[in-house]
């Protein structure tokens, strides 16, 4: 480019040599425009290596970030999944350590009930076997496997006792023995199942102890192998720099004798530029005063010898037309002439109150007259002094014609010399040019290389890390899938375990539903009897008033009638004393009547002690229902405290579905983030294949240029043998550069194939989540199912307790009222033992109701 502002001066030459300088400057510009294109596209290339350069580390940084989420959302997972097993097999090992001295002590028979030992006897006796975890968690197993067993035997002996021990409802053990027989083997069957839940705990402590050395043998290696890392990356950083100053070193050293040539080349082409521009002064100070010549595109020599007389016809037309001022047409269509201010005729203006007195209108067409006027004037002073200016030069041009035409003879050879030395300079120039711009292209080249080494070192850096990041994500593979098998033997374990203990519930709660229903059969036919009892009180007490009544009836009566009588007979004593005899007669028959009378009332008295007999029998019946009455209320709060205790595990219930939902809303979340992530990971993708379009486009481009390189230095081989030596390097550093870009482009095709692998397996990664999504929420469909079952149950068994304290209440008025009715019989029930006793007792009953 000095060169070229070198070169520009030569365009300022003389008139007769501006055709010359112009197709010179013309070749220029054309050199100039393609070194131009030229820079342009190294510029650009420049940009889109940096560009690509930038997205490549983004790109890295975005899977180097997308795999760290991936690893670190496996491990999180996995870390849950661990610590909730881990949980569930510590409550499952705290069950069994129980149930497993149970086991050891009770292999006999399969009827007996089961006989539990305390836990410190658990514990002793599984320590024993706690050598080797594996043995002791199989040894667990089995233990576990014929506790179940106990346990299934002891459900079949129940049921079969309780089918069996059917006793008849009327007679007044029949609580006893149904309490006796149910709650029992209810109680030892909870106390088995505790002891079972132990024994299921200490193997799920032996598991997490396992799993927790296994944690901590897989952090220590993991650790060792990133220092191991650290220190390998970091001895390579060493070598390659070190290896990057040598050839900085080497490099140096080749190119000095270059550059000395370089600066030879350079002075010799500045004294080039020195002499061409002193045959410039000298052409100018020569050749100064000469006409305008017009010279070929091939820088010859072509005059125009023409006569004076069409120079002399020239001049006049040029000076027209170079002149402001043409014609008076012109000039009225510009409407401004030339007129120097001297020659300006003012016009004579009329008196100014005049024209102030004057209209408007014919203001405006005096002054257009005026200036008309002052145009026709100044046109025709111009016209005569461009006559004069015409006659003057046609004059001069006489007398210089002849001069001219001898000064144009004398000047011819020279100026072919000076013409011809200039073109050959131009010449020279231009090579050096060309080869100074084929250098900087070489520079620029060896700069590509350099940014090109620089990428494939990154390049493969990058793929060391990528091979480590893979081990590292295998090693973690490998760990989190024999985690997983472990874990899945341990579920199944677990599975098993928990469908028996399932089992298990299901059959003690069919047991109680048994023997709940038992029991409300035997409260139904209770009631119907106590109602048929107090239907018979109710009779009996009827007849017993309907007799007193009648008796008494009966005897007022007779009384009434006898006093009548004896009345009457002592006044027929009075009154006839003859007939004496006879009323002595009557009177003795009276007496016998009399006497028949008194042992009617004491048959009556009889049937009534008869009465009182089988009152106090009914309220020794009354006692008895009262004590069975009582054992009923016992069992009633026995099962509002099971009530009590169902809506506890209900509660517990909703609290894991609770959580089982809220695990579903943040496996939901990871879905969605991982969803995001592979849009993201596909926009990339897209923009990395636009890239490598744009690419391949820019290394076409890049190779028609090389074409035409090549041409040019092919052209430029005719001047040196050593610009053929520097061409041939160059076409080998171009060969390696297409070479090493058709390698990195093979390298991100890979690259594009590996992530496209990696989106794939995401993909089927996100499938699996997706179905075990579906599953968490068909199990918590069913724990719903299971959880309404449960509310509806307790909903029934409550409106039975409702049921039963309406009964209860029923009967206490029932009570009330049949004390009500001793009570009224109170006087006569004093004469007998225990009746009083009885009343009070039931006062007292009453009353404490009454306050509750």
């Amino acid at each position: 480019m000095a060169n070229l502002d070198i070169m520009e001066p030569s365009t300022l030459i003389t008139d007769g040599f501006l055709l010359a300088s112009s197709t010179f400057r013309g070749s220029e510009n054309v050199c100039i425009d393609s070194a131009n294109d030229e820079n342009i596209l190294l510029k650009d290339l420049d940009s889109y290596w940096d560009d690509l350069n930038t997205r490549l580390t983004v790109s890295r940084m975005v899977s180097d970030s997308v795999i760290r989420g991936m690893v670190n959302a496996i491990v999180q997972e996995a870390a849950e999944k661990i610590s909730s097993l881990e949980a569930e097999v510590k409550k499952l090992n705290a069950r069994l350590r129980l149930y497993e001295s149970d086991t050891l002590a009770n292999h006999k028979s399969e009827l007996i009930p089961v006989q539990l030992s305390p836990k410190s006897q658990v514990q002793s006796s599984y320590s024993v076997c706690s050598t080797d975890n594996i043995m002791h968690l199989h040894n667990a197993m089995i233990v576990a496997e014929n506790h179940l067993q106990m346990l299934k035997n002891e459900i079949a002996s129940m049921q079969s006792s309780n089918s069996c021990g059917m006793t008849n409802p009327n007679s007044e053990n029949f609580g006893v023995l149904n309490k006796g027989n149910g709650l029992d083997p209810l109680t030892k069957m909870d106390e088995g199942i505790d002891a079972f839940g132990t024994l299921l705990a200490t193997m799920c402590e032996y598991t997490g102890k396992v799993i927790s050395s296994l944690k901590d043998s897989f952090y220590e290696q993991q650790w060792q192998c990133e220092i191991e890392k650290m220190v390998d990356t970091i001895i390579l950083q060493n070598f390659m720099g070190e290896l990057q100053v040598d050839f900085k070193k080497k490099l140096s050293s080749k190119s000095s004798p270059f550059d000395i040539q370089n600066k030879h080349q350079l002075k010799k082409a500045d004294e080039l530029s020195s002499l061409r521009q002193e045959l410039d002064s000298i052409s100018k100070s020569i050749f100064g005063a000469e006409p305008e010549h017009s010279f070929t595109h091939d820088f010859h020599e072509t005059f125009e010898d023409g006569d004076n007389t069409k120079m002399k016809d020239d001049l006049p037309h040029r000076g027209l037309e170079n002149n402001p001022v043409t014609d008076t047409s012109h000039m009225e269509e510009n409407g401004i002439p030339f007129v120097e201010k001297s020659e300006i005729i003012t016009p004579e203006v009329a008196d100014s109150s005049l024209i102030f007195r004057m209209p408007k209108e014919d203001l405006i067409n005096y002054y257009k007259a005026e200036i008309n006027k002052v145009k026709r004037q100044s046109e025709s002073s111009l016209h005569e002094k461009t006559e004069e200016l015409f006659r003057l030069k046609r004059e001069f041009l006489k007398e210089k014609g002849s001069l001219q035409c001898k000064k144009e003879k004398s000047f011819e050879a020279p100026k072919k010399k000076f013409l011809e030395i200039i073109v050959k300079l131009d010449k020279i120039l231009f090579e050096t040019e060309k080869f100074f711009m084929v250098q900087g292209d070489h520079d620029q080249t060896c700069s590509y290389k350099q940014t090109i080494d620089g990428l494939l070192l990154e390049n493969l850096h990058l793929h060391d890390l990528l091979v480590d990041k893979r081990k590292e994500v295998k090693c973690l593979s490998s760990w989190v899938s024999d985690a997983a098998s472990q874990m899945s033997n341990y579920s199944s374990t677990e599975v098993n375990l928990l469908k028996k203990m399932n089992n298990f519930k299901w059959e003690i709660e069919d047991v109680k539903t048994e023997a709940f229903i038992r029991n409300q059969i035997d409260k139904c036919i209770l009631n119907e009897l106590i109602y048929e009892v107090k239907s018979q009180l109710d009779d009996f007490h009827m007849r017993n008033e309907m007799l007193e009544e009648y008796y008494g009836i009966i005897l007022m009566q007779k009384t009434l009638d006898l006093e009548a009588e004896k009345e009457e007979k002592l006044v027929q004593v009075a009154s006839l004393s003859t007939v004496l005899n006879d009323k002595d007669r009557a009177l003795s028959l009276e007496v016998k009547k009399s006497e028949k009378l008194k042992r009617e009332i004491v048959s009556l008295l009889a049937l009534m002690e008869e009465q009182s007999r089988i009152a106090s029998e009914t309220e020794s019946m009354l006692a008895q229902q009262k004590e069975h009455f009582e054992r009923v209320l016992e069992e009633f709060n026995l099962m509002k405290d099971r009530a009590n205790g169902q809506e506890k595990l209900i509660s517990d219930y909703r609290e894991k579905s609770e959580i089982s939902k809220a695990r579903l809303d943040e496996a939901l979340a990871l879905v969605h983030q991982y969803e995001a992530k592979v849009c993201d990971l596909t926009q990339n993708f897209m923009a990395t294949s636009n890239d490598l379009q744009e690419a391949e486009k820019h290394k076409a481009m890049l190779d028609v240029i090389i074409q035409e390189k090549e041409s040019e230095i092919f052209s430029l081989t005719a001047s040196s043998d050593e610009q053929i030596v520097q061409l041939r390097s160059i076409l080998i550093v171009v060969e390696e550069l297409s070479k090493s870009i058709a390698v990195f482009q093979s390298s991100i095709m890979e690259n594009i194939q590996r992530r496209y692998s990696r989106l794939e397996t995401l993909c089927c990664q996100f499938a699996s989540l997706a179905e075990q999504v579906d599953i968490l929420k068909r199990r918590e469909l069913g724990c719903r199912a299971k959880f309404e079952i449960k509310s509806f149950d307790l909903k029934k068994a409550e409106d039975e307790v409702d049921l039963l304290g309406d009964e209860v209440d029923a009967l206490l008025d029932i009570l009330e009222k049949i004390y009500i009715a001793l009570d009224y019989y109170s006087p006569v029930l004093q004469h007998y033992c225990g009746v009083m006793e009885i009343l009070k007792l039931v006062r007292e009953r009453i009353k404490r109701n009454i306050f509750l």
